[in-house]
């Protein structure tokens, strides 16, 4: 039985933590799945990439700004690609000939 997003997730041994957090990755316990919120990071990577180069030409976001945002984001994708990695949940993207943009472009600004 999964948990609810109430409960907590128990575990008395090594293998019973390994299997809780694999629960956990697959499960859509936040609403979502981990692959789904993988997907949505490197999505949102993408658009800043877009929208930080017209904002930085407008003034509207500075570079220290975009630097600092594209960090975190770029910080939040592999800590939860890492987080599939240990839990043995294969990432898509890439591998299976869709983009992904989990690194900032070389030719960006900041």
């Amino acid at each position: 039985m999964e948990p609810t997003p109430t409960q907590p997730i128990v575990a008395d041994s090594a293998e019973t933590l390994a299997s809780a957090v694999t629960q956990l990755a697959l499960s859509k316990r936040a609403g979502r799945t981990l692959q789904e919120a993988l997907d949505e990071l490197d999505r949102e990577l993408a658009v800043r990439h877009t929208c930080y180069d017209k904002w930085l030409a407008k003034g509207t976001l500075t570079k220290s700004d975009a630097k600092d945002r594209m960090e975190r984001m770029v910080a939040a994708f592999k800590f939860l690609e890492e987080f599939a990695d240990l839990t043995g949940v294969v990432k898509m993207g890439a591998a299976d000939g869709m983009p992904t943009q989990s690194e900032p472009s070389k030719n960006t600004p900041f």
